[in-house]
């Protein structure tokens, strides 16, 4: 997915939200989370630490896992994805859903990002 094609999916996901369409809204932002992960498995494969291959089969390597979570982190999107979804989850009553997506968007903060919502988040869900 292209920047441009990302961008107004979000738009349209937040629109959603904005509009009271949270199950809508939830929709739309995992359908974008999905198609980000699909460019993290691809850079992932490119690294021969990540996979080994044995007679018929291909093993995933815990490498994988780290380079295609190194890939999630190299911008704030996919961490304030999680973090919209967490916070719709919360306002539709299911808080284990919300704590889950919070933390995922706490492990998806670049290093270098101050981004304190998805703690937020997690501190008003107690």
């Amino acid at each position: 997915m292209n920047d441009m094609d990302l961008q107004i999916k979000i738009n349209e996901a937040w629109k959603l939200k904005k509009d009271g369409k949270k199950v809508e809204a939830l929709k739309r932002y995992n359908e974008i989370f999905n198609a980000l992960c699909q460019e993290p498995t691809e850079y992932a494969k490119k690294f021969k630490e990540t996979t080994q291959d044995d007679d018929d089969t291909r093993k995933i390597l815990p490498k994988y896992f780290e380079k295609a979570l190194e890939y999630l982190r190299r911008d704030d999107i996919a961490c304030k994805i999680s973090n919209n979804m967490g916070t719709i989850l919360a306002e539709l009553g299911d808080i284990d859903g919300a704590r889950k997506m919070f933390e995922q968007a706490v492990d998806l903060t670049p290093d270098d990002t101050n981004y304190p919502d998805p703690r937020v988040g997690l501190e008003e869900l107690k």
